[in-house]
Order: C-alpha cells, then structure tokens, then sequence
C-alpha cells in the first residue's frame, strides 16, 4: 500500500478533477461540434440550391401561369408539410419548357416543366412526382455528390473566421464550384440509378402518407415508358420500364399494391380547373 503526503494527495485529487471534468465536457463539446457542422453544411446546402435555381430560371425560363403555380404549391406545401425535412423551406416552381423533367436542387428547391405537366392525368400522379423530389433533398442526394471530395473539415466558426479575414473569396469559389456542377448532374449526367429507385419508392409512401392513391407513380412511369421516344434522358438515368418493375415490388412489399382508390372529385375538379390552361393530360 502507497501512502500518499498531504500535499501528494492535493494534487492527486486535482489530477483526478481535472480528468473527470474534461471527460465530462468533451461529450457535450463534440456535440456542440457536431451541431455546428450540420448547421454549417445546412447553410451551405440551402446557398446552393438557391444559386443552381437561380441558375436554372435563367436558362429555360418561369412560366407566367399563376393558378397553375397557385396549385402545385398547395399540392406540393401539403407534401412538404408532413414529409419534408423540417430544417428546410421548400420552393416550387414551374420551368416554361416543353421538355419533360422533375428537377430538385439541395435545399428544397423544387421543379416541374410545363412540358411534364402536359402528361400528368391526376392529383395524385403530381403529389408522387413532387414525393420523389422532396425525397431527393431529404436524403441529400444532390448535395452529398457535389460536395464529395470537397473540404469538409472546415468548421462553421473556421468558416467565419475566414469571411472575416478578407478569405470570403475561398467560400463563394466552392460553392460556384458546386453550383456549376450540381447544374451539370441535373441537365446532363443525372444522378445514380439506385438513388432515383430511392426516390420512387420515398414519393410513392410520401403520396400514400398524404392520402392519395400510392398506385399512381407507377401509372405515371407506364406512360412515360409508352412515351419514352419523345423524352430525352440522360443514359445514366434508369429507363422508365426498370423503375416501374422495382417500384411495382416494392408496392406489393409495402402492401400498398391493392389501394388503388381513384381521386376524389374534389382533386378532379381542381385538378383540371388549375392547369386547364398548361396541361392537356388533365382533361383526359
């Protein structure tokens, strides 16, 4: 047995004191570490998306069709609402071009084409189509590619520090990086096939949480397939046929397959009323 002199002991137990209090915060400081970097990447996610809309406004256009517009933000708020990442705001809005595409930027900025609604016949199609884009932001698709390979250590308060420092210029360059890239996989690459499998079997439950009919994507990905030679696709997209079968699976796996109710009357009536004047599919 050791026996330890007054003094001893004092500093002993001030060594010991020392370690339980910095065993103790460290918990909570990387917690607090961990927060301020979700914050910091949510920000950075949010500049983004706005920057790649903005973007993409620029190139094909809004269409002027207020009641049009008026509509898919009910529908598309209602999703949001009760799905959405709660962090986020989401934006929709209508590009004025006849090419048919669904486009999603990080940070919840959501896109029809005036092209697309053209083929769209119920409510519940476009809640399934705007399901598989809110889900592309929920799960980061977009951000998580673009920012891959990208400086992730940096923390919020470095970030600061740096902006404060005249070093801004570094900040606004990654993320005009990412802008120009995350434009490129929209327009042109794509994002990987089993992330869009992802986002049909999320947009299919989102539609089914919302109370429409989960049935409809898959209707919705039948015609595009019966229309696919007036779509153009980026190869790295999955072709429709392969997303209706892996979607028709996972309705039967989900027990969703059998609830195929029709729309209300009130979603027919609004449905046609709203876009009367952009999609002809609704009147069919």
């Amino acid at each position: 047995m050791i026996l330890l002199t007054h003094r001893k002991r004092w500093v002993y137990l001030i060594l010991v004191g020392t370690c339980v209090l910095a065993c103790s915060t460290s918990p909570i400081k990387h917690a607090e570490d961990q927060r301020a970097e979700l914050a910091r990447q949510v920000d950075e996610e949010i500049a983004v998306g706005r920057q790649m809309a903005a973007k993409l406004l620029g190139r094909l256009g809004e269409s002027k069709d207020k009641e049009a517009l008026t509509y898919l933000n009910l529908v598309g708020q209602s999703l949001a609402k009760r799905v959405g990442r709660p962090e986020i705001t989401f934006h929709f809005g209508i590009l004025d071009t006849d090419e048919i595409n669904a486009l999603a930027t990080p940070g919840g900025y959501i896109f029809v084409t005036r092209g697309l609604l053209y083929m769209i016949h119920t409510e519940s199609e476009l809640a399934a189509i705007l399901g598989h884009e809110i889900a592309h932001v929920n799960e980061r698709h977009m951000y998580l590619k673009i920012s891959k390979n990208k400086e992730r250590s940096v923390t919020a308060g470095e970030t600061i520090a740096r902006i404060l420092a005249h070093g801004g210029a570094d900040v606004a360059a990654s993320i005009s990086a990412m802008v120009n890239e995350g434009i490129d996989i929209l327009l042109t690459q794509g994002l990987a096939k089993e992330k869009e499998f992802e986002a049909d079997e999320a947009g299919m439950v989102y539609a089914a949480t919302a109370g429409y009919n989960p049935t409809s994507l898959a209707s919705f990905l039948k015609r595009l397939h019966q229309e696919k030679q007036k779509i153009k696709l980026s190869p790295a997209y999955p072709p429709f046929i392969d997303r209706l079968k892996a979607l028709v699976a996972s309705l039967s796996r989900n027990a969703l397959d059998n609830r195929t109710d029709a729309d209300t009357t009130l979603m027919k009536e609004r449905f046609q009323r709203a876009l009367a004047g952009i999609a002809e599919g609704g009147n069919q």
